[in-house]
């Protein structure tokens, strides 16, 4: 595990919010790598939150989610005084599965938002008009928005949310939404048929703004990532988030 060298002076950073988890990218690294520790931080926020335990799904996902996170950082050299912050609730509008805050080296703010799916094998829906999919979980197939139609819905949340408390002539926070199925490798034997389903021309006008990427160009991903906040200081771009 690579450890920060900037921030290791610093004291661990909790941010109070509307999230189950905010953290530095350094200190994210050192949770994340005891697995057992790790889901249980997310378990008793996810209980303080709705009064209720999650559900096991639920649990084996964030410890999936949190391997996939630690080499996305580590492979985008953003280790340091990054913020990682996870489950971000957005008012009934759902939660943002992960949002990684930072500078870019024009120093504008930036804040990735993640849709992460562990999802391997779907099939498109009859209807041209649809923006969903049909996934097969195995256990049975549900139909599911497509990952960019819901992370840009997420972005266009969050940035009503900010509007109000923009001030103006004031730096603005720039949101970059991704979608991300890590579980499909180009070996998988459905990767031909995801591609085909995911990257629909009527899925187009999604993809543009909110990129979808495959365990296959996973170093993609992690070079927008590392353009957007490899500088640091990820702590101001959140403060100007919730502020």
């Amino acid at each position: 595990m690579l450890k920060s060298h900037s921030s290791a002076a610093l004291p661990r950073s909790g941010f109070s919010g509307p999230w189950y988890y905010a953290r530095r990218a350094s200190e994210f690294l050192e949770d994340a790598a005891n697995p057992r520790h790790f889901r249980h931080m997310l378990a008793d926020a996810h209980r303080q939150r709705w009064g209720v335990k999650p559900a096991d799904g639920e649990v084996i996902s964030w410890e999936r989610s949190s391997e996939v996170l630690r080499t996305l950082l580590e492979n985008a050299a953003c280790t340091k005084d990054q913020m990682v912050v996870l489950e971000y609730c957005l008012q009934n509008a759902g939660r943002i599965d992960a949002m990684l805050c930072g500078f870019d080296r024009q120093a504008r703010l930036n804040a990735v938002l993640l849709e992460l799916k562990r999802w391997q094998k779907c099939m498109m829906e009859e209807s041209s008009e649809s923006r969903s999919v049909r996934v097969d979980f195995g256990s049975g197939v549900e139909e599911r928005l497509h990952p960019s139609v819901q992370v840009l819905r997420y972005r266009d949340r969050l940035q009503e949310l900010l509007a109000p408390r923009e001030r103006k002539g004031a730096k603005r926070v720039r949101l970059s939404p991704y979608a991300y199925l890590h579980n499909c490798s180009p070996i998988s034997a459905n990767i031909a048929n995801m591609r085909r389903v995911l990257l629909d021309r009527k899925f187009r006008d999604y993809l543009h703004p909110a990129p979808l990427f495959m365990g296959g160009n996973a170093e993609t991903l992690e070079r927008k990532i590392g353009r957007r906040i490899g500088r640091g200081k990820g702590d101001e771009v959140l403060r100007r988030l919730v502020r």
